[in-house]
């Protein structure tokens, strides 16, 4: 709804500093060529896909491509799919950079992060692959220090916010400010979250000497990634950051999953996998039985050029609207 209020409803000029800087470019040029919003959305959405599937195709070292892809469906859930047409793009670009980063270590895998932070400013997350060598014992220190000084700042998140958005006029604070007035900012346990720690625990016994150098820095980016996830408890709207975070979990999947077939898999590889598999079922179930998801049964097409779903579109419009200007006033 806020992208059809802005590029159905709203002049240029007011919209052009609304969204990140690559994301309204590419989406506006498709909107001034073809004159149309929802055409224009198919076209992003194709776009995003050829894009993913033309990454993955390249990719030599990905040795299941369709197991990766899927364990990617799954464990950043369909919303990423159906309605986070920004995130969606940036976590396409993001698997460039963590492939870059773990296959080759070149530091044009920054440039991917950036450029991924242009279509969604929250991939810029993966800047924390960085800090992520080829030696076990810097991951575990760095990985458990920066999610501390996370959920520190989580813990202040609503004062940090408030502070940042009286001095600098974006949207984005004003959306941390809402989202921390409708969910208490504490410590969340659910199963997932006992995955992340068997997947720790296990992390920490692996022999790292066993592992090939890929594997070393793909384990160290899986051991940051359950950090980071038990950090974003306390304030579930992160946990959308997720689908960046989870890559490694797919590529090491996609790699290793026939180890379970075969029986060929170490005890430690199988905790690994048997996590990754368990999350990626919790993530598509939640998903799909979400209590602000319709029913499977409840999903339609609904044509644009019928008069009675524009109505229907108008009064959702209007709905969002409301919410959003609640968040930011005269957002819309």
């Amino acid at each position: 709804m806020n992208y059809h209020n802005a590029y159905q409803d709203q002049p240029i000029e007011s919209i052009s500093t609304r969204y990140e800087p690559l994301f309204h470019t590419l989406f506006q040029s498709f909107n001034l060529l073809l004159n149309n919003y929802y055409i224009s959305s198919v076209l992003y959405f194709l776009t995003c896909i050829a894009t993913l599937f033309l990454i993955i195709k390249s990719k030599k070292n990905i040795e299941h491509k369709l197991t990766f892809l899927l364990f990617m469906i799954c464990l950043s859930g369909l919303d990423l799919f159906i309605d986070q047409i920004r995130q969606l793009m940036a976590t396409i670009i993001i698997i460039q950079a963590t492939y870059t980063k773990v296959y080759t270590d070149k530091k044009s895998w920054i440039l991917y992060v950036l450029a991924a932070s242009a279509f969604h400013a929250s991939a810029i997350i993966a800047m924390l692959f960085l800090f992520i060598k080829d030696n076990k014992k810097t991951n575990i220190i760095f990985s458990t220090a920066i999610s501390l000084i996370i959920a520190i700042g989580l813990l202040n998140i609503e004062q940090i916010a408030a502070e940042l958005a009286s001095q600098l006029d974006v949207f984005i604070f004003s959306k941390v400010i809402y989202y921390t007035s409708q969910f208490d900012v504490k410590l969340r346990f659910g199963v997932v979250m006992a995955i992340d720690l068997i997947i720790i625990a296990t992390l920490v016994f692996t022999p790292s000497k066993k592992l090939t150098q890929p594997d070393r820095r793909i384990t160290g980016l899986i051991f940051l990634a359950s950090c980071l996830h038990i950090t974003f408890y306390l304030f579930p709207i992160l946990q959308r950051n997720m689908s960046y975070l989870y890559i490694p979990h797919a590529l090491y999947a996609a790699n290793h999953f026939k180890e379970l077939t075969s029986g060929k898999t170490t005890t430690w590889s199988l905790f690994l996998l048997t996590g990754t598999i368990a999350i990626s079922l919790i993530s598509l179930t939640n998903t799909l039985t979400g209590e602000l998801r319709p029913k499977i049964t409840e999903w339609n097409i609904d044509s644009p050029f019928d008069l009675s779903n524009k109505n229907k579109l108008l009064i959702l419009k209007e709905q969002r609207c409301n919410t959003t200007n609640r968040i930011s006033p005269g957002f819309c």
